[in-house]
């Protein structure tokens, strides 16, 4: 049936060839194409095990729980049945912890032909690996500072940083990264500086909900934007569920849409006509073209309250067949189209994204705050 399901979503693209329906597809625009382009999605999923403890790789990255599992690998299981590719955001921090286990994940995903792009969680960083990176002749030379929280980063600190994270990906023989998000979305203009300097082109941070972000509470929710630099941003997106409604934290697009998606509360479908509804009506200001779904590597599981702590477990196997139903959803409409970023960056570079806001880098110098305070 999985087949039946990949061939019915091929049969529907009408605004771009596809090479290979079943998970090996590269998004080609033809130079003539006029018609108003499908609404995309781009599914990312930030891949982090949180902590060097015994068993986490298996737990929080690939979802094993005694003889089940739920994870990355039925993620791109599920995605390669549509012909879909996932955005992985993999913290590369973490090859500090997990070493070549972390280098052969790595490595899987980029087998399998999805997206490893770039996270980070530089609290991850042990006093231990501190040491050895601080006596780097790179890191003295450079003007860097130890810092826990990179939305406080100086920007030699954030150049070595993402040039140590060019390095994996070089070392390990895979395509270098073009999207970004910070750990707890914490980011500032030195992140996106060190961007453009490592060639990277979409930021996936702005987030008017996070604790670490100064600028976005002031400003706002907004659709994509173009910072000054040119690194185009596609903030985390929420749904405006009524006309006039503010913002809620709760109509976050993240597995809520397929998990509760056939339920009241959270209809699958109005959520989709909602989000991109919101399209300025002078399309010089501002269009809704790109939904971002934010998910984590343990997003199939379940966790429970144990002492003030997540206790993550595999329950059964609803949530992952929640998200295939979604995506089964999606392949019966010519409306939508799930991308990753690395197939969005085509549509980027053919023009049909627009740029819409520009956005001085100058609004995000002082987004590091006393997180004591928080």
């Amino acid at each position: 049936m999985k087949h039946v399901y990949a061939l019915f979503f091929c049969f529907l693209m009408v605004t771009m060839s596809l090479s290979g329906c079943f998970g090996n597809s590269d998004i080609k625009i033809n130079d003539d194409t006029t018609e108003k382009i499908a609404k995309l999605i781009v599914i990312t999923v930030d891949v982090e095990a949180k902590t060097d403890a015994e068993g986490a790789v298996d737990l929080f990255v690939y979802g094993i729980d005694g003889t089940e599992r739920a994870g990355i690998i039925e993620m791109m299981d599920i995605g390669d049945e549509f012909g879909v590719k996932v955005s992985f955001f993999v913290d590369v921090f973490e090859v500090y912890l997990h070493g070549e286990v972390w280098r052969v994940m790595m490595q899987e995903i980029h087998a399998r032909n999805h997206d490893v792009q770039l996270h980070f969680h530089p609290r991850l960083i042990g006093d231990s690996d501190w040491s050895v990176i601080e006596n780097d002749t790179e890191w003295i030379e450079s003007g860097a500072v130890r810092g826990y929280d990179m939305n406080c980063w100086n920007q030699a600190t954030a150049d070595y940083f993402w040039n140590y994270a060019m390095d994996v990906f070089d070392e390990l023989n895979i395509t270098r990264p073009i999207a970004f998000r910070g750990g707890a979305y914490r980011f500032c203009d030195t992140s996106i500086i060190a961007m453009e300097r490592t060639n990277m082109t979409q930021s996936y941070n702005y987030n008017p909900f996070s604790f670490y972000q100064v600028y976005s509470k002031q400003q706002g929710y907004l659709d994509h934007f173009t910072w000054s630099n040119g690194v185009m941003e596609f903030p985390i997106s929420y749904v405006r569920w009524e006309d006039g409604d503010e913002i809620q934290n709760n109509r976050r697009i993240d597995e809520s849409l397929y998990e509760y998606g056939n339920e009241s509360y959270w209809n699958m479908t109005y959520a989709h006509e909602r989000y991109f509804s919101n399209t300025s009506s002078d399309p010089d200001i501002s269009q809704t073209q790109v939904m971002t779904m934010i998910l984590h590597s343990f997003s199939f599981l379940t966790h429970r309250d144990v002492n003030g702590t997540y206790e993550y477990y595999l329950e059964n196997d609803d949530k992952m067949n929640s998200f295939r139903n979604w995506l089964y959803t999606l392949s019966l409409s010519n409306e939508y189209k799930v991308v990753s970023a690395t197939e969005l960056q085509v549509y980027i570079d053919a023009g049909l994204i627009s740029q819409n806001a520009e956005l001085s880098l100058d609004m995000i110098t002082d987004e590091c705050e006393d997180e004591s305070t928080v």
